[in-house]
């Protein structure tokens, strides 16, 4: 081999590593000043599990906003949360970051969180990378949490045992029987489900369960798949819950929980039987002494009073107390009650309320709890606006008592982009200072004067602190009260308006009629009875529904949104007079509508002819119907001169009790009217009354 060529390519091969040496330390001088110059999370509040109302806190790595941008809540989205978590975002500090969510996260659900480059908008330093780094966290799966066994009477009085399993979340009923077992003694038992549907408590009644004097062994077991109702997540593993199933013969206390629920204090007292409500006021005493009502359960009674959050009480329960099966509890129990603190809420006094007088004070309730800021914020929703902002912006409201749920109001969203309202007020509230009933702070808040923008106000309170506690309420401040009638083809409505603060028909206020469509279908002034009838609509508006009917003056205005108003006539008697040939009206009325046999029934009938006149010298006949459609009696009479006819019908000390039904016709046999009374075997109300005469 030649020496120099030897030589050359050593040396060539020394340029290559020296050269490849100088690339990586290079690129490690930049990576390094990359990593610099890279914001990043630091640490953070909450790790693989969080609650489903809390916020979540993000410390970085840099100072990425000035002070100028503290302590204010935004809707720009810092973190994006998936899936998507409405709320608002707030620096706390320079470097600190907080996540509300207006309404709390979802149950049973996996969340990520990114960063965006809205992190890096504010920063002073602008040669700042972000981190690719996400955060993957869950709310609580679905888990049952708590066995409850109990004996109670069943629908043929017998002996039923019962299993209670409480989860965290509602239950969907569909097959959860097939995944779920019971074991007594370690040997499977049948049961029925006797839950109401998406209850978060399963109730299982044992088939044949032993009556014995000592407890049995008992075992729930839970498989995978058990879903929430209304919701994907279901139960990630099985579960197996240990218990026992308690004598019949004797009443135990298991538990004694104490909390609040809407601002007022709760016991529940958890038993191994259910509880006879005969005298149960006198099987207790809490000292100190407090008002309180008792609400019964299937295993056990609540009691509810405005306890103090900050005082300790004594509960003992009595030996007198009785299970419905007889038992008596097994020796007198003593338990000292603490409450703690009220959880923090803000709501409404009244959640259905939604017109304001604008001729009275114009002040709205709002009940506050542990909070000790709460910021305030007044929109005004225009006019044209109404209809698409209550169908976008607006959703049910429940209210759950026990097992059962209905809906009570609406929550509204809070246009923080300003597409439908602009701000009126905007302003913090310190609630130290505020009246206090029963531990909650009272604000009675004056609502604005309506300009020539005319529209209707959303009310919005929060936490300064936890946005998801909150509380949104729409407000229409007028005096305009509207009544409307439509006519089954809805070809027709009649309008009336009246003032709301003395009913006064108002006049020349102008109505218009706004389509599904958000479009004036028609628009009319009501005459001086406050009154306006809208004739032919389906010609006027085809293809048109009605959906809103507004109303305005030259300083008022209100609206009525006919889906949330309309009145479910099955109750009443809505069809109207039926006329008949005659030309009279009969009105029927006695002395009273029950009589018993041997009684004497006595009823006046009066008739009026088509202008209200006394119709006299009418002749009537006036017939007793028998409960089995048979004529009792009947007699032939004359009007007096005040149109009037007094009738007396004795009965026999052995008459057939039941529905009687007088009915007046005329002489042509047209019937005029008709009344049921009712023949019926009962003891009057009677009052005794001891006199006792003073020493003269």
């Amino acid at each position: 081999m030649n020496p120099l060529f030897s030589c050359t390519k050593a040396k060539g091969f020394l340029r290559i590593v020296f050269f490849s040496y100088l690339i990586t330390q290079t690129s490690y001088l930049f990576t390094g000043c990359s990593k610099l110059n890279e914001v990043s999370v630091a640490a953070r509040n909450f790790e693989d599990e969080i609650q489903l109302a809390q916020n979540l806190v993000f410390t970085f790595n840099k100072d990425l906003v000035s002070d100028a941008d503290l302590e204010t809540w935004q809707a720009v989205e810092y973190v994006r949360i998936e899936p998507k978590v409405e709320g608002v975002f707030k620096w706390s500090a320079k470097n600190e970051l907080v996540f509300s969510p207006s309404n709390g996260f979802k149950g049973a659900t996996n969340y990520k969180a990114v960063l965006t480059k809205n992190l890096l908008s504010k920063s002073a330093t602008k040669n700042y990378g972000l981190d690719n780094e996400s955060f993957e966290f869950h709310t609580p799966y679905l888990n049952p949490e708590k066995l409850e066994t109990y004996w109670m009477k069943g629908a043929d009085n017998k002996p039923v045992a019962k299993v209670k399993v409480d989860f965290n979340y509602p239950v969907q009923e569909t097959d959860v029987t097939n995944l779920l077992k019971v074991q007594l003694e370690d040997t499977d038992t049948k049961f029925n489900l006797n839950s109401t549907p998406n209850d978060p408590k399963l109730v299982l009644a044992l088939d044949n369960a032993p009556s014995l004097k000592d407890e049995s062994s008992l075992k729930t077991i839970i498989e995978k798949g058990v879903k929430i109702a209304g919701s994907a997540g279901s139960t990630q593993e099985k579960v197996e819950l240990e218990g026992v199933l308690p004598s019949p013969y004797v009443v135990k206390v298991v538990d004694i929980e104490t909390g609040f629920e809407k601002n007022q204090g709760f016991v529940k007292v958890i038993t191994t039987q259910q509880i006879s409500g005969d005298n149960l006021k006198d099987a207790f005493k809490i000292e100190p002494a407090v008002d309180v009502q008792t609400e019964l359960t299937e295993n056990g009674f609540i009691i509810k009073g405005f306890f103090s959050a900050s005082e300790a009480y004594t509960l003992t329960i009595k030996d007198n107390l009785r299970g419905t099966l007889g038992a008596k509890l097994d020796g007198e129990v003593t338990k000292d009650l603490f409450f703690g603190e009220m959880p923090a809420s803000i709501e409404f006094t009244s959640k259905k309320g939604l017109y304001l007088s604008s001729k009275g004070s114009r002040n709205v309730g709002i009940r506050i709890t542990n909070i000790p800021k709460v910021k305030l914020k007044i929109v005004k929703i225009y006019e044209n606006n109404l209809l698409s902002y209550v169908r976008n912006n607006r959703y049910e409201n429940y209210d759950y008592d026990g097992e059962e749920s209905r809906v009570n109001g609406f929550n509204y969203g809070t246009d923080d982009q300003g597409i439908y309202s602009d701000v009126i007020v905007d302003r913090t509230i310190e609630t130290g200072n505020l009246s206090k009933v029963h531990g909650v702070s009272v604000l009675n808040m004056p609502m604005p004067e309506q300009d020539k923008l005319r529209g209707v106000y959303l009310v919005n309170l929060n936490s300064n602190d936890e946005y998801y506690q909150n509380a949104t309420k729409l407000v229409s401040v007028s005096d305009l009260g509207i009544i409307a009638k439509k006519s089954a083809d809805g070809d027709q409505l009649m309008v009336f308006v009246n003032s709301i603060i003395d009913a006064e028909p108002m006049g020349d206020v102008e109505i218009k009629l706004i389509s599904t469509n958000n479009q004036v279908m028609e628009t009319q002034k009501t005459d001086s009875k406050g009154v306006i009838v809208f004739e032919k609509l389906k010609e006027k508006a085809p293809n048109f529904k009605l959906a809103m009917i507004t109303a305005r003056t030259e300083d008022d205005f209100n609206y009525m949104l006919l889906e949330d108003t309309q009145v479910e006539t099955s109750r009443f008697e809505v069809e109207g007079k039926r006329a008949n040939s005659t030309g009279f009206d009969a009105f029927v009325y006695g002395d009273r509508d029950i009589y018993r046999p041997g009684e004497e029934i006595h009823f006046n009938t009066v008739v009026r002819d088509a202008k209200w006149a006394s119709a006299s010298d009418i002749p009537l006949k006036i017939r007793l119907i028998l409960p089995n459609g048979r004529e009792f009696k009947s007699f032939l009479k004359n009007t007096n001169a005040q149109g009037a006819v007094e009738t007396s019908i004795p009965l026999d000390r052995a008459a057939v009790t039941g529905t009687y039904t007088i009915e007046i016709l005329n002489g042509n046999d047209v019937l005029l009217t008709s009344k049921a009374i009712s023949v019926e075997e009962f003891v009057p109300d009677r009052i005794k009354v001891d006199v006792v005469a003073k020493d003269s």
